[in-house]
This record gives C-alpha cells, structure tokens and sequence, in this order.
C-alpha cells in the first residue's frame, strides 16, 4: 500500500512555533511581541489565499489566529509554552533557555 499524501493549503501553527523561538532567541532581551511576530512571520511564509480567509468572526485572517493561537494554546500539554521553551509575557513571548537549548537539537 502506497503511503498516504498529506496535501496541505494552509500554514499549521505547529509549522510556526519553531520560528517564533527563533525569532525570540534573534532579539536582545529574547522578548518578541506578538505583533512583531506576526509580522515577521507573514514576511517569513508569505501566506497564501487559504491562509487569508476570514475566520469564523468574520474578520480576522485565519494566519493572524494560528499566530495568535501560539499564545491562547499555551496551556496545551504540547505548546512551546507548556513545554518550558518559552513564557507568556502578557504583549509577546519570551524565550527561555530550556528554548535556546531546544532551538540547538532542531535540524538545519
């Protein structure tokens, strides 16, 4: 039997959270805003169509809540959150070195 393909049209925030500890570890303090991330992240993925379209509201774009999710998920037993990669700062994420340690294991 043939393995199964996996067609995907959309970003998954699992395709984001390494970025985001990335993007942390970049900064001074390893503090990034969650407006900042979603900026670098949409010049980063260039989201496509699928990605744009509103969610159930109405008028977020579905990229704009799977960035958002990474923080309202944080208490997700998997999250980089619950994980110890990085804390919540209340506007943003702040990598910790459980993260900075994590970030030297993931392939390049």
């Amino acid at each position: 039997m043939q393995p199964r393909k996996i067609l995907r049209t959309r970003i998954q925030q699992g395709d984001i959270a390494v970025l985001a500890l990335e993007l942390a570890a970049q900064r001074a303090n390893g503090t990034i805003s969650t407006t900042a991330l979603k900026k670098l992240l949409i010049d980063k993925f260039k989201p496509t169509e699928g990605d744009a379209i509103p969610t159930a509201n109405g008028y977020t774009p579905l990229f704009d809540q799977i960035v958002g999710n990474l923080v309202s998920n944080r208490k997700t037993p998997t999250s980089m959150f619950a994980k110890g990669y990085a804390s919540y700062t209340g506007h943003g994420i702040q990598i910790t070195q459980a993260g900075r340690d994590f970030l030297k294991t993931v392939p390049r």
